[in-house]
């Protein structure tokens, strides 16, 4: 994965602050590795930004370029950022099971999910409720799912790739989540705003380390626990 860091340019015609000034300049390049995982660190002047290989370095590492506490340079880089929407989508999951348990009684839920991945807070939530309506283009995934749920839990979650049933206790569509993170659900007959679970987001050492380079807090923990928040 990689690491963005721009320094800032020093303009100064003075001999000495001028050497300075073209030895940072330079495009630095260096590594670093935390829990198995390896990121290169690109140290550049802003005026390098849109250079040919700082560029084909970029378009190599799409989707893999993580994101800076700079809002500017992150809406520059927005095409080749680190997504990590799959990551609030679980602890937003995490969030509506919570809203579940809230109520001494089994709901009936809907989830409509067009990029459903069988992630464990699935798991979690399947086992809360007593009917499980999925809403999206059925997959390897959303079978693997179904059954899991069926045979370990004997609930018998319903595949649908169209509009979303009626009448379900707790209605959950991920294509409405705000720019935020937050998701309005719909909860025993009315609107309420959720918002990803906090315990997602707490730093441990590696998110710790990872925000040394200039990561913010919710892209390196993420990044760090994409598999399990508790790692």
């Amino acid at each position: 994965m990689l690491i963005i860091k721009v320094v800032d340019d020093v303009i100064d015609t003075r001999s000495y602050f001028w050497r300075l000034f073209m030895k940072r300049s330079e495009v630095t390049r260096e590594c670093a590795e935390i829990a198995n995982k390896r990121f290169d660190i690109l140290s550049l002047p802003i005026s390098k930004l849109d250079s040919p290989e700082v560029v084909k370095l970029l378009q190599i590492n799409r989707g893999a370029v993580l994101e800076s506490v700079d809002a500017v340079q992150n809406e520059r880089l927005n095409e080749y950022l680190f997504d990590k929407s799959s990551y609030y989508k679980r602890a937003l999951l995490s969030s509506v099971v919570d809203l579940v348990k809230s109520v001494n009684e089994k709901l009936s839920v809907v989830v409509c999910d067009d990029l459903f991945a069988m992630y464990d807070e699935y798991i979690t939530l399947a086992k809360a409720v007593k009917g499980f309506c999925l809403v999206t283009t059925p997959s390897t995934q959303s079978d693997l799912f179904s059954e899991r749920v069926y045979y370990q839990y004997g609930l018998q979650v319903v595949v649908r790739d169209k509009s979303a049933p009626q009448g379900q206790d707790i209605a959950v569509d991920f294509s409405r989540i705000n720019a935020d993170g937050s998701l309005t659900v719909h909860f025993m007959g009315s609107d309420v705003l959720i918002y990803p679970d906090n315990k997602y987001f707490e730093p441990d050492k590696n998110v710790l380390e990872l925000m040394k380079y200039g990561v913010p807090l919710k892209c390196a923990c993420a990044v760090m626990r994409q598999h399990n928040y508790k790692s």
